[in-house]
């Protein structure tokens, strides 16, 4: 069985509203402009994040870079030893959850035409829900109830079917869009024991006996009480190592790594080098896809000189444009009218992947 893994960055999340690197510092000043009592306790440090625009007068730096201004004040930090980072951790995750809420529009299958739209009335809700069903390999049905209370009610289920590869998801994001999808999963569809994630480190009762879908948030998650800041000392977290572990023993068993919506930007020198070290270590990795917008050709440029012997794609693509071929794809192959299958992953990957790839070189 292939093993597949995903490398998910900012921009598998950005269509969902939530802040790219680029954007953050810009989205959580907003925040806090127009809630200023309720985020009071970061005025502080936006202050302090202002202050960085006097670093330009003798030194290239972007003021508006949230990992470049966080790494400069991390390194006065360090040099003084003052080793706290609770204000840092603190800004990212109110960020975050503050421009999580159309998270809080998933919902589930109702009326006739339940195949389209299978997490609720939201297009876009649905193309992720669509990828996440692919991910568990499932089959989603409406069943009827049985009963004398349950008579003329239906329900839903989501049925495994047999894996045809081994998925797994590495992220460098802090938010809980699959965990999310997930839950909406759980709470409107009957599924099996197994259908969950298991987050080594992440999660305090983690069981590596108990089955589960990998997947290693490299940086964090907002929902526990590790969150690394991505600057230049994310290595120093007590927990970084353990995630960045076991993020490189899956990449290391890999046979296909597809990274979707990372640009792969020249100063993440961590994920480069894991990458590097999980080339090394594989010892049967057969391709590496990667999906991003590109416009102006700097990130297809930058994919190309950092694997330019292995047998990399490039797709010049928005992650909607991949989420919405492979839900088009799924729906086009269920001709039942109670089920959706979400089986074929690999086929609708493969088909994007050769029409993107084509586009690009023609």
């Amino acid at each position: 069985m292939n093993k597949v893994r995903y490398i998910l960055g900012a921009g598998f999340s950005a269509p969902l509203g939530l802040p790219t690197r680029a954007l953050l510092l810009e989205r959580a000043k907003d925040m806090i402009f127009r809630q200023p009592e309720r985020y009071e306790r970061h005025q502080a440090l936006i202050r302090e994040f202002d202050q960085i625009a006097k670093v330009g007068i003798y030194c290239q730096t972007d003021p508006l870079d949230f990992e470049e201004v966080m790494g400069i004040i991390e390194m006065e930090n360090y040099a003084k030893a003052r080793r706290t980072k609770k204000p840092f951790v603190d800004l990212l995750q109110d960020t975050i959850e503050h421009y999580s809420r159309a998270l809080e529009k998933i919902d589930g299958p109702t009326g006739s035409e339940w195949i389209t739209q299978p997490f609720g009335t939201h297009r876009r809700l649905n193309l992720y829900g669509v990828f996440l069903a692919s991910l568990f390999s499932l089959t989603l049905r409406r069943t009827e109830q049985t009963g004398e209370l349950a008579e003329g009610s239906v329900a839903y289920e989501a049925q495994s079917d047999p894996a045809r590869s081994d998925y797994a998801v590495v992220t460098t994001n802090f938010d809980l869009v699959l965990e999310r999808f997930l839950e909406a999963l759980n709470n409107h569809y009957r599924c099996e024991d197994h259908v969950r994630f298991a987050r080594p480190v992440i999660d305090e009762d983690f069981d590596p006996e108990l089955p589960g879908l990998p997947m290693v948030k490299l940086h964090g998650s907002i929902d526990s009480d590790i969150v690394i800041p991505p600057t230049w000392a994310r290595s120093t977290h007590r927990k970084a190592a353990q995630l960045w572990e076991q993020g490189l023993a899956r990449l290391s068993e890999a046979n296909h790594i597809r990274i979707i919506g990372h640009a792969l930007a020249p100063g993440d020198l961590h994920l480069r080098y894991l990458l590097k070290a999980a080339v090394l270590a594989a010892p049967h990795l057969k391709t590496i896809d990667a999906i991003c917008l590109d416009p102006d050709g700097s990130v297809a440029k930058r994919y190309d000189a950092f694997f330019p012997y292995r047998n990399l794609r490039f797709a010049n693509a928005d992650v909607v444009s991949y989420l919405r071929f492979i839900t088009e794809w799924t729906q086009k192959q269920n001709s039942e009218t109670e089920s959706l299958a979400a089986t074929g992953l690999e086929e609708a990957h493969e088909e994007f992947m050769v029409r993107a790839v084509v586009s690009r070189k023609a």
